[in-house]
């Protein structure tokens, strides 16, 4: 059985959200999805997630508000923000910043170097859910 990363790919975009989905699917993380805060946040309830992805443009809420909440519920998962703005502001917790629009072998590896930084506790423990 193959180890795997619970990612969380959080945008108001559908488009976007398959998009990545798709594109993180092939190099082995499960990969779940969330129209928006609110929605993400009921994920990170139910899921030990290792990786958000968060557009930092959203409504009701910010991807920097859903992360600094994010922080609360999950204190060691890791975090990469995207935006298509010219000025995104800068990622809070050290987060790694992808300016939209991206290739998808960047964000794999923004992925890879995000984990292999230093992979959460839980990480690598999981198997692939049936």
């Amino acid at each position: 059985m193959a180890l795997v990363h619970y990612v969380l790919v959080v945008d108001d975009d559908p488009e976007v959200r398959d998009v990545l989905a798709t594109t993180l699917k092939a190099p082995g993380f499960y990969i779940f999805t969330a129209g928006d805060a609110f929605e993400a946040v009921y994920v990170l309830a139910e899921r030990a997630i290792d990786l958000m992805i968060i557009d930092v443009k959203m409504p009701a809420m910010s991807g920097f508000e859903l992360a600094r909440q994010a922080k609360l519920m999950r204190p060691y998962m890791h975090m990469i923000f995207m935006t298509g703005l010219s000025d995104g502001g800068d990622a809070p917790f050290g987060a790694a910043f992808l300016r939209k629009p991206f290739r998808p072998d960047e964000l794999i590896e923004a992925l890879r170097r995000e984990l292999e930084l230093d992979p959460p506790p839980h990480a690598g423990r999981r198997t692939v859910p049936r």
